[in-house]
């Protein structure tokens, strides 16, 4: 039975943001972002944010406070250009300090949403902009503010590659000492498997399109051929965190990939994603 998981390296974020409430008093807010890509299009996200002074009319009266709270969601991302991210994002927020409980409660738990773009600038750093909408109760009640965040980007995937020893068309086993095992589309229709269980040669992670990944073997191969009798593309076989990983070539930036990715779609419609290992 075949089975496909369009996994991604394990992306992580780390993010600094600051943030204006839309009744701002004076100093702006502040905020701490975790963000870990689980798989394609989505990602866990968690929030400490402090929202800096306030001023609430409420019933004609004005509240003044500030707040501090954590939060936890997911967000749909969707990759709209190149180096442009459009993200969707839903969660809980729960308030950790309050210093006026006429303002908000502390303890209090809201849903809020959020939408916001993400510009990636290097292969490491990347802005982005947006706004945030949280439900509360009390006087704060649904209120809505605009933010900003610097964002530092870094993989938790490894890679390794080993010399060649096997000879055209031949495919041998993997041991349960081999970190990792690469299969190359030659021009025809043969699968050459590379692997020798000798020195790992460190590297950066480097960029790659990635078609899908599959825990058995027999289904990556299979979808290899599929691919180079229909298409006439070249495409590897990565063993990579015990799955087979169908890749194009490896690129050193995220644009190049981005741009063979569109040639995939475009001219093939190969349904495919970047990935970073």
């Amino acid at each position: 039975m075949l089975t496909h998981f369009p996994l991604t390296a394990g992306e992580h974020t780390l993010s600094t943001q600051i943030s204006y409430h839309s009744d701002q008093n004076s100093a702006t807010g502040y905020g701490l972002i975790y963000q870990y890509q689980l798989i394609e299009n989505f990602e866990f996200e968690v929030k400490y944010q402090q929202s800096g002074d306030l001023k609430i009319i409420s019933n004609d009266k004005i509240l003044y406070g500030d707040y501090s709270s954590f939060s936890s969601g997911i967000n749909f991302t969707k990759l709209h250009h190149q180096d442009l991210t459009l993200k969707l994002g839903l969660g809980i927020n729960l308030i950790s300090s309050s210093s006026n409980n006429l303002l908000v409660e502390k303890d209090a738990v809201a849903a809020y949403f959020q939408i916001a773009a993400s510009y990636q600038v290097t292969n490491n750093l990347s802005l982005t902009f947006g706004q945030s909408s949280q439900f509360n109760q009390n006087a704060l009640g649904t209120n809505h503010s605009l933010f900003f965040s610097l964002n530092w980007l870094f993989s938790s995937g490894t890679k390794s590659y080993f010399k060649p020893h096997t000879n055209k068309g031949e495919i041998q086993s993997t041991s349960k000492n081999t970190l990792t095992t690469q299969v190359i589309v030659q021009p025809k229709p043969d699968i050459i498997l590379q692997e020798t269980p000798g020195k790992k040669r460190v590297s950066t992670p480097l960029w790659y399109v990635q078609i899908g990944a599959y825990q058995d073997s027999g289904n990556a191969y299979q979808k290899i051929r599929i691919l180079h009798d229909t298409h006439s593309v070249t495409f590897n076989i990565l063993l990579h965190k015990e799955f087979y990983r169908v890749l194009s070539p490896p690129f050193k930036t995220k644009k190049a990939a981005i741009q063979h990715l569109l040639h995939l779609e475009n001219s093939f419609s190969i349904q495919c994603f970047v990935n970073k290992i």
